[in-house]
């Protein structure tokens, strides 16, 4: 107890980036004790013990927006490629992944879904691109829609490609092969629309186009 008493006088007074760690103020269970920080702007912000120790937040929400944009014009200086289109590709990715904000939020950062720390800068995320097969007519697609955005998930594709790999895509599985309507469609020669109305009619789709391929085939 006097070991973990004299952590605590440590803590006391010191400085972590730009906070000043004045005291300790209650106790929250299941999350220790609350400390009053001063930011260096004259802000007052409430973290616990473990966001003080550990790699989270060392100033209040402002400063951190405000480095967070120096930090990124940094970046700019280093690279040049501001306004490029693989530059505003990857700030969309950040954007909804990290920003709340960010009209896409909730499909991305509100499910947990984020990007690998490595493309945090984004020359390590243009490398990647452009070995990867970038090209000016391609978009960011992850392989898992339910995965995070890193280098063994993401790959390069048209957006027809990426309309087949959305949440919300319907799939049919016809003798073992899987694929979207839309693609069930193309191949076999009839709309989209004409297998949505065999779905919702309660017609075995399915048997639909087992039917058609039988007819390509004969």
């Amino acid at each position: 107890m006097q070991r973990k008493q004299q952590y605590y006088e440590n803590l006391r007074n010191s400085t972590k980036g730009d906070l000043l760690i004045k005291d300790y103020v209650y106790t929250l269970p299941r999350v220790g004790k609350i400390w009053e920080c001063l930011c260096s702007c004259g802000k007052t912000v409430y973290l616990s013990t473990s966001e003080i120790t550990g790699k989270g937040r060392f100033s209040c929400t402002e400063c951190a927006a405000k480095h967070s944009k120096e930090r990124s014009i940094q970046q700019l200086t280093k690279h040049g490629e501001h306004g490029t289109r693989l530059y505003n590709i990857w700030r969309a990715m950040v954007s909804r992944c990290k920003h709340r904000g960010d009209t896409s939020y909730k499909h991305y950062g509100g499910r947990g879904i984020t990007f690998c720390e490595v493309w945090n800068e984004f020359v390590n995320f243009r490398n990647w691109a452009l070995k990867d097969g970038y090209k000016d007519n391609l978009t960011l697609e992850r392989i898992n829609v339910n995965g995070n955005y890193e280098p063994n998930n993401c790959r390069w594709a048209t957006m027809k490609e990426q309309a087949n790999n959305k949440r919300n895509t319907v799939c049919i599985e016809v003798d073992g092969v899987k694929k979207s309507q839309q693609q069930w469609s193309e191949l076999i020669g009839v709309s989209h629309a004409r297998l949505s109305q065999i779905r919702k009619s309660g017609n075995d789709v399915r048997t639909y186009i087992q039917k058609k391929l039988r007819e390509a085939n004969t």
